[in-house]
């Protein structure tokens, strides 16, 4: 409180500043509900491990084809292998995902009998493993039934998911979610 005081006092009094440093003698507080992040060295070692603590006995892996020769898939794959993790690589996703590359996504999940979805890479990487987790469990949807109206119908999400674990080899904001 001391500091937010200091910097109203030495801030600019013009309308559109006034209210920026303001404090209350209230608090309040906010809740982010997301989903579990572990951050740290050596932590996609682990992935493997995660995996088999769920119960995870087959993954089908989403990554791109220049990120499936770098050093964060390499990683994971270890961690599968060690684990004794049965896994699919699904290598195929495009830069910015089409429809046509996320149907393909989709297809090849539905067919794999998968317990979950794993992701190494970034957005469009994780955008396609979450569209393809996402179809898994609705095969008898449309492609743009769960898209926002007007283009899409809108429709909620029901059913329970499998897990999916992304690992983002990028720094773009929101990409642990």
């Amino acid at each position: 409180m001391r500091s937010l005081r200091v910097l109203n006092r030495n801030s600019c009094n013009s309308l559109p500043h006034r209210q920026a440093y303001t404090y209350h003698t209230t608090d309040y507080a906010y809740e982010i509900s997301s989903a579990n992040v572990r951050i740290g060295k050596g932590v996609t070692r682990e992935v493997g491990k995660d995996l088999v603590n769920r119960g995870v006995k087959r993954v089908l892996l989403f990554t791109d084809k220049n990120l499936k020769q770098q050093l964060p898939f390499s990683v994971t794959e270890q961690s599968l292998r060690a684990e004794k993790v049965e896994f699919d690589v699904f290598s195929e996703v495009r830069v910015e995902p089409t429809d046509r590359s996320m149907k393909t996504a989709i297809h090849r999940a539905q067919l794999g009998q998968y317990d979950a979805f794993l992701a190494v890479g970034g957005g469009s990487v994780m955008d396609t493993a979450k569209v393809a987790r996402l179809f898994d469990r609705y095969p008898e949807k449309d492609f743009l039934d769960f898209v926002n109206q007007p283009i899409g119908k809108g429709e909620s999400v029901t059913r329970e998911l499998k897990p999916l674990i992304c690992i983002p080899t990028t720094s773009g904001t929101g990409s642990e979610t």
